[in-house]
């Protein structure tokens, strides 16, 4: 990802800016980083918050970049309750019109869980 990160980076004019990151409660991050290179490659300013964040480090991160997209990750079906919490918080922020795609590699039967 390190030889690829820079290549996608200059490849494209900045469009926008998104926060991301991986919930409180989970550390796995590859979802989220393969994320993070196609928005940059996309043209997008990347702030990436790491792992394990609480709602407040994303409401912190949404006050001072004032992103465009926030993003959540998660792999720990644990962790949903979270990104529900979550969700909420960062719906009555700053930035409450920003779109918030979450990723998560949960099973479901016929479609993925409301997170909202």
């Amino acid at each position: 990802m390190f030889i690829l990160r820079p290549l996608l980076a200059a490849s494209a004019p900045k469009q926008g800016k998104m926060v991301i990151g991986t919930v409180k409660g989970d550390i796995h991050d590859i979802g989220k980083n393969l994320v993070g290179m196609m928005m940059e490659g996309a043209g997008i300013d990347l702030i990436d918050l790491g792992i394990n964040n609480a709602v407040e480090k994303y409401l912190d991160a949404i006050e001072q970049h004032q992103p465009d997209i926030v993003g959540m990750s998660a792999l720990l079906t644990t962790t949903m309750p979270y990104m529900k919490a979550a969700r909420r918080s960062t719906g009555n922020s700053a930035r409450p019109s920003a779109p918030m795609p979450i990723g998560a590699m949960w099973r479901w039967r016929s479609r993925p869980p409301r997170i909202s």
